[in-house]
């Protein structure tokens, strides 16, 4: 956790640094957009967020979270982004593609792990993805948006 939140630091000091012009006065209050997957909100809102704004009382960030799809539109519609914190690298490359996103700005950073997840009370033998095959109902995310049911999508591809 604090290589994360000392990373987040980094690459949120950096965008500040390259976005202010070396005349503005050092105490002037930057408002940082961050577009992040929704899978990153809790913990960028109730720790990282947080902590990067009692370190750096100037600097606030806005957080705007939402499928990595879905924030590749609303940046391709206009969305000004300091910072995007893809789930997957497909959103990433096309914005990349686009001309929204400087190649040599993007970072490797974090990544996503498919998880199978049962009910408390089910009496399913389903236990791994290994007998995935014998689950009665599977419900994935939308492979057009969601990066999460794009890894579904190809796990079940390969049973």
């Amino acid at each position: 956790m604090k290589k994360l939140l000392s990373l987040m630091c980094s690459l949120l000091m950096i965008v500040t640094l390259c976005g202010c012009s070396s005349t503005q006065d050092q105490q002037e209050e930057v408002t940082l957009t961050f577009a992040a997957a929704a899978s990153l909100e809790n913990t960028f809102e109730d720790k990282l967020i947080p902590e990067f704004e009692k370190e750096n009382p100037n600097i606030k960030v806005q957080g705007v979270y939402d499928s990595s799809g879905k924030l590749q539109i609303q940046i391709e519609q206009g969305l000004k982004a300091d910072v995007f914190f893809s789930a997957a690298t497909k959103q990433m490359d096309a914005l990349v593609d686009e001309k929204y996103i400087n190649k040599k700005d993007v970072v490797d950073l974090l990544e996503n792990k498919l998880v199978l997840i049962t009910g408390k009370q089910t009496t399913t033998e389903v236990k791994d993805f290994a007998n995935i095959a014998k689950a009665e109902t599977i419900a994935i995310g939308d492979p057009e948006v969601v990066p999460a049911g794009q890894y579904a999508k190809m796990a079940l591809t390969h049973l």
